[in-house]
């Protein structure tokens, strides 16, 4: 998000700071192009959209789309689940997140659920930390 702002404000930037530069119309098209780029990668970024805790098969099933409403469906049995939790010790909390889930198959990250990209609230991270420690899967702080 820092670096679209940053491109955003480039060009107003350059033109306080270099009245009449012959660069300065080609520059708009770089960040315009730079931003459609931004906006077609967070477009088609998979987003953790459920998470089921399936107690008979005994696996955890992650369902996950794009904005363009592509699904995708990834499961990871309770035998080889594991999860760890990284709290942010920023000073800076606005920049960083509050916390971060990572859920390992045989210590292998194999998803990852953050505020920013997934949407989740800190309570529902806190209540998906409780069905972990629940089903008494490892979890790691």
């Amino acid at each position: 998000m820092l670096v679209t702002i940053a491109i955003i404000l480039s060009p107003i930037l350059y033109d306080l700071l270099f009245p009449g530069s012959f660069i300065k119309d080609s520059y708009y098209w770089v960040a315009v192009a730079i931003i459609l780029m931004t906006l077609i990668d967070e477009a088609s970024n998979y987003r953790l959209t459920e998470i089921q805790f399936d107690m008979d098969k005994r696996e955890i099933i992650f369902n996950s789309s794009t904005i363009f409403s592509s699904s995708k469906k990834d499961t990871l049995a309770f035998d080889n689940a594991g999860l760890e939790i990284v709290k942010s010790r920023s000073k800076f909390k606005w920049l960083s997140e509050p916390m971060v889930l990572y859920f390992l198959k045989n210590k292998t990250e194999i998803i990852e659920i953050k505020r920013s990209k997934d949407g989740f609230s800190v309570d529902t991270m806190k209540e998906i930390i409780g069905t972990v420690e629940k089903l008494s899967l490892p979890a790691a702080q």
